[in-house]
């Protein structure tokens, strides 16, 4: 995966992910992605207290990054009502 290295992610976000990583790193803005700080897509855990699953649960949820990402099929976060500015969600083009 450009920028990350090996990642574990559910395999429909794989060709989004790398085309959103992919134009980043062509852009010359692969320095705004910390590979260290990167947590991989799948975590399983719920959303909050008494809720349900996060997408992360199947792979589906990268946090971090904004325009690129949401060009490539993927939801931000941070414009939710109660917003969450590092989580980014695929879902679909």
């Amino acid at each position: 995966m450009p920028l990350l290295g090996e990642v574990r992610c559910h395999r429909e976000i794989l060709g989004p992910l790398a085309a959103a990583l992919g134009e980043l790193e062509a852009a010359g803005l692969g320095g705004l992605v910390d590979a260290a700080d990167y947590a991989g897509c799948f975590s399983p855990r719920l959303i909050g207290p008494g809720s349900g699953p996060s997408r992360h649960t199947w792979g589906l949820a990268v946090d971090r990054l904004v325009e690129v990402m949401e060009r490539h099929g993927f939801g931000f976060g941070g414009r939710w009502p109660v917003p969450d500015a590092m989580h980014f969600e695929y879902r679909g083009l």
